[in-house]
């Protein structure tokens, strides 16, 4: 996939201009403003959080695993949303309808078959990667499960989900909905091991039976409840009702992290519970 996306740059390169894309001229599309691109981009990159974690836990350090994780999101970022970049600017400049696959922009030149083969390669990784990491979310529910019996059904799942009609159409919205369900959730759980815990889990108690320190009230953190619920109710006014101009993800997470932290210490759990 490499290689063949090198190869379609270059191939734009001798057919277009890239100087062009730096001077073309700033207007909204697709009802896009910059804060909802900014809320788009976050809310991919807390999307892949979970998938992240489920490949890099075999990693024999946390250094290895950060910065093979960082490197590897970075690198993949990159290329892929900077093609999918390249080709919209290039398709709007020579008067084509917008579209963000390089099959379509080089069709014309012959070149259509390996820019096709680019978007299928990178479609089947990123989704074979979710049926994996959806698997294990299953596997955490019933570990004896074998793992081919969740791995069948989500892939089955997910092949006839991809044949509603204009599903696609509604891509932006379903990013929107995943920023506004993962950002809080994350806040709370990067504020619950950096703030309250320090960066150390008793591991031993977090996979005991009753879950020892970690089993809160009957099994349930309600501050942990509280600021998640409150980050999604923000997520949701400030994306949907009401947009900021700056964008919904980092005051949501900002905020939710900050209840997190005040109700987990001193008001909605007892300080005798605190690590």
């Amino acid at each position: 996939m490499l290689l063949l996306a090198g190869a379609v740059f270059y191939v734009m390169g001798q057919k277009f201009e890239f100087a062009s894309l730096l001077a073309m001229p700033t207007e909204p599309r697709n009802e896009i403003n910059p804060g909802i691109a900014f809320d788009i981009v976050i809310a991919t990159a807390f999307s892949w959080i979970p998938l992240a974690a489920d490949y890099n836990r075999n990693c024999r350090t946390q250094g290895v695993a950060g910065v093979g994780t960082w490197v590897g999101y970075v690198a993949a970022t990159l290329l892929a949303m900077g093609l999918g970049a390249t080709v919209s600017g290039f398709s709007v400049l020579t008067g084509m309808e917008q579209t963000y696959d390089p099959a379509v922009l080089l069709a014309g030149f012959g070149f259509g078959l390996p820019a096709a083969i680019v978007v299928f390669l990178s479609v089947m990784t990123t989704n074979v990667m979710c049926v994996y990491s959806a698997s294990l979310s299953y596997l955490n529910i019933s570990p004896k499960t074998p793992f081919w019996k969740p791995a069948l059904c989500i892939g089955v799942l997910s092949i006839l989900g991809s044949q509603i009609p204009g599903i696609l159409d509604n891509f932006q919205s379903f990013l929107l909905v995943i920023g506004s369900v993962f950002i809080p959730a994350f806040a709370v759980l990067i504020a619950d091991y950096f703030l309250i815990h320090r960066g150390d889990y008793a591991v031993d108690e977090l996979l005991s039976e009753d879950g020892g320190r970690y089993r809160y009230l009957s099994g349930f953190n309600p501050a942990a409840f509280v600021a998640y619920g409150l980050g999604a109710v923000l997520a949701y006014y400030w994306g949907w009702v009401s947009p900021l101009a700056w964008g919904a993800s980092l005051p949501v997470f900002l905020i939710t992290a900050a209840s997190y932290a005040v109700l987990r210490r001193w008001v909605l759990v007892p300080r005798a519970q605190l690590a």
